[in-house]
Order: C-alpha cells, then structure tokens, then sequence
C-alpha cells in the first residue's frame, strides 16, 4: 500500500486521494479534456485491468488507434481478460472476429446473433464467407482481402470450439 499511496496512510487520506482521483476521472471524461479519445480509452482500458471486473463494456475500443496499440489491446484482451465476459461495440469487424457471439442491431432491433463463422458461412467446409446475412454483407463491404481474413480468423475460431 506504501508504495501505491505514498504517505497517505490514514483513512482521511485514502478518501482525500479517492477524492482527487474522482475529480482527476471526470476531468479526463470530460468532452473538452486534453486527452484525445484514445488516450481516454488506453486510460479506461487500464482501470479495467486494475480493477479486474468480471463484466467489461468496451465502446469502440480500438478506434482511434494505430495498429500496433490496436493489436497489443487485442492480445492484451484475449489474455488478460479471458475470464471475463466482454461486450464490445465495434465497427471495426477485425476486432470482434474471434469472439464467442457476435450481435447485430439495426434500427434498435437485434436482428442477428450467432458466432460470427456461423453468420459468414453454411458449414464448416467452407472456404470463404458464402452465407446472405447481414453481418456478411458488413464484413464484405471491408474489402475481399479484409473478408479473406475476417473468414479465417472466425473459422480457426470455430475449428477450437
């Protein structure tokens, strides 16, 4: 505890740091803050880590980053928070490829819920995304290099199940 709280050791203390942590938490959530969206979310990413909650919410949680930050959130994701349940909401496609389930809204309303190999494709023979569904018809408009990709990740992930 030293060396997290330094010389606030007594309970007054702990709540006048808790205190300031606060106000520092809502400065850094504020719409005019000085940090940029993704520091914001390396910011929360972190506390999540901290804290080790059981249920994490993610709300675009690579969007404003660069690949490489992308890709140590996504490992750090899947070997961190393995046993936790993640609900992540993404529009980059390639984040969400590996997961157990996948959801798709539109217009307020769910109109898909599958693992997302099961949204992309009619068997486990298949060899590219060959299913009509909404959630195809997104990754799809990635590109066909990018659709290649997604469809394998999620086929390597249905092949360990």
């Amino acid at each position: 505890m030293t060396k997290i709280f330094g010389k606030h050791q007594k309970f007054q203390d702990y709540q006048t740091l808790l205190n300031n942590f606060l106000m520092a938490y809502q400065q850094i959530c504020d719409v005019n803050s000085i940090f940029s969206f993704g520091q914001k979310q390396l910011i929360f990413f972190s506390q999540n880590f901290i804290i080790q909650k059981k249920i994490i919410v993610l709300y675009e949680p690579t969007t404003n980053l660069d690949m490489k930050t992308d890709d140590f959130i996504q490992n750090t994701l899947k070997t961190k928070f393995s046993d936790c349940t993640l609900i992540t909401i993404a529009h980059r496609l390639n984040t969400i490829a590996d997961y157990d389930k996948v959801m798709v809204i539109s217009e307020g309303q769910v109109i898909e819920f599958d693992t997302p190999f099961n949204l992309l494709a009619n068997s486990l023979d298949s060899i590219s995304v060959d299913k009509n569904t909404e959630f195809s018809r997104l990754v799809k408009n990635t590109g066909e290099q990018n659709t290649q990709a997604i469809f394998d990740i999620t086929k390597s992930k249905q092949l360990k199940r």
